[in-house]
């Protein structure tokens, strides 16, 4: 499975989930946010409130899983960590 991560370069939970893919070898595509108007499109796109937003990408698409915290617990669920 893939992921696509949304960051910005000042975001604290955004290191940590860099941190817990790279540490785990869990594949990944991230994308920096430059600007405020690039963090509230991709909000707004993906109809959520925080950054890092983070989606699942398989065969049927994308999947949002949410930010930080939800990312941690599902990867926890499935036994990637």
């Amino acid at each position: 499975m893939n992921y696509k991560v949304f960051i910005s370069s000042d975001c604290h939970y955004c290191k940590e989930v860099l941190k817990l893919f790279i540490q785990n070898g869990i594949r990944h595509q991230m994308i920096v946010l430059e600007s405020e108007e690039q963090i509230a499109a991709i909000k707004n796109k993906y109809n959520w409130s925080t950054i890092p937003i983070i989606l699942e990408i398989n065969k049927d698409g994308e999947k949002l899983i949410g930010g930080y915290e939800d990312t941690y617990k599902l990867l926890k669920e499935q036994k990637i960590i």
